[in-house]
């Protein structure tokens, strides 16, 4: 469709005190989002306003089949006056089936209200013609596969996987710069000889089952292009070992320190062959853009390296992936128990869902396990079944 003009317009009405969380969701944007479906967004989609520490925002999820724009404008205003305005030339949005857009800047109180109007003047299915966005992405992924002066070397266990990142960009994680002051493997105090060719490393220090682990397992023949790139640095380096995530999780995770873009895989839950279809089809599209990422794997790297803007997207695209079928196995499972904010997600999903989760083999399956006294870490696991129970008795109150 060309040289349609459309335009729509959501407000919502912020808090004169301001707000204590990091991460606030202030309300549905149903205007855009009704525009957006007249383009052929899907329809499990999901915008909303948010606020993220100190920043106003849209957040999306579940965006599938997103509108190509040709020409358009998405702008802020704050109190009636225009504070920023971002511009859509020849892309896909929503960018991302799971994303955010924020203010480049933060605001103080007191606002009373936030606007977001989003304007078209041309767009259309092209399927074959990428965004500005995803371009920019591919060619910063490059840069990760080759050294450049001033680049920290990330080498990780039981893979031949290699990412090179600039320092100044690790440098503004704490975990990374407190690592990177004497070059030191994650746990250990071991020096990295700088030229050297690190050997692949056979230890994974796992606390948690990770879904990301078997890509790198099931898809070693599509990144046998990829995690040897450039191994041996041209020059000297720091190098950072890491044995306590995977390399898809640690890629997916620097590039969007520097592009601000994520793509998150399906749940292993929800199903391998799927989640595995799904990655296939990714690395086929694209080269360089790392796989899609776990976003259970993400949000636990995320809240390591103290990502809180990462850990709220993360999250979002979890709570995205909980259906009847593994709402319970993810209720039950390790990161569930040991982070408090997935197992919240996965009990709010069951205590709302609770007749249809009955009916699921993922049920029927737990309750066996529970029978048998086989469910993971048996004391948190009484605890989330008891958190559950109460929610449920609150549900039928």
């Amino acid at each position: 469709m060309a040289a349609q003009v459309v335009t729509a317009t959501d407000y919502v009405r912020t808090s004169k005190d301001g707000y204590s969380a990091q991460y606030v969701q202030l309300g549905p944007l149903p205007k855009i989002h009704a525009c957006l479906l007249k383009m052929r967004l899907s329809a499990s989609a999901q915008l909303r306003f948010v606020y993220v520490s100190g920043r106003f925002g849209i957040e999306w999820t579940q965006a599938e089949a997103p509108p190509f724009i040709r020409s358009g404008t998405l702008t802020f205003y704050v109190n009636g006056s225009v504070v920023q305005e971002a511009t859509l030339h020849m892309q896909n949005f929503p960018p991302s089936p799971a994303g955010m857009l924020l203010m480049d800047k933060a605001h103080s109180h007191p606002i009373s209200n936030v606007t977001i109007t989003l304007a078209i003047s041309s767009y259309g299915a092209l399927p074959m013609v990428r965004g500005n966005a995803e371009i920019a992405a591919e060619a910063i992924a490059n840069n990760m596969h080759e050294q450049t002066i001033n680049d920290v070397r990330f080498t990780f266990a039981a893979t031949e996987g290699t990412l090179w990142v600039p320092e100044s960009v690790a440098n503004k994680v704490p975990y990374l710069k407190t690592i990177l002051s004497s070059s030191f493997r994650e746990g250990s105090a071991t020096a990295i000889a700088a030229t050297a060719t690190p050997p692949t490393l056979k230890r994974k220090d796992r606390a948690f089952e990770d879904s990301d682990d078997d890509t790198d397992e099931l898809l070693t023949k599509s990144y046998s292009t990829r995690i040897k790139t450039a191994r041996k640095p041209l020059a000297p380096a720091k190098t950072i070992e890491i044995t306590g995530a995977a390399y898809p999780t640690y890629a997916a995770v620097l590039l969007w320190l520097v592009s601000r873009r994520i793509d998150f895989a399906s749940l292993k839950s929800k199903g391998v062959k799927k989640r595995v279809e799904q990655l296939t089809r990714a690395l086929e599209a694209s080269t360089a853009l790392p796989a899609p990422a776990s976003p259970k794997s993400v949000y636990r790297l995320a809240h390591l390296l103290e990502l809180g803007e990462l850990q709220e997207l993360a999250l979002s695209a979890y709570k995205a992936e909980l259906n009847d079928a593994n709402a319970v196995h993810e209720l039950f499972s390790d990161a569930a128990q040991a982070y408090i904010a997935l197992r919240d997600a996965a009990l709010a999903y069951g205590a709302g869902n609770i007749t249809g989760i009955k009916k699921s083999a993922g049920w029927m399956e737990m309750k066996k396990r529970a029978e048998s006294e086989d469910l993971p870490g048996a004391s948190s696991a009484a605890h989330a079944l008891m958190e559950l129970m109460e929610r449920l008795k609150g549900a039928d109150a």
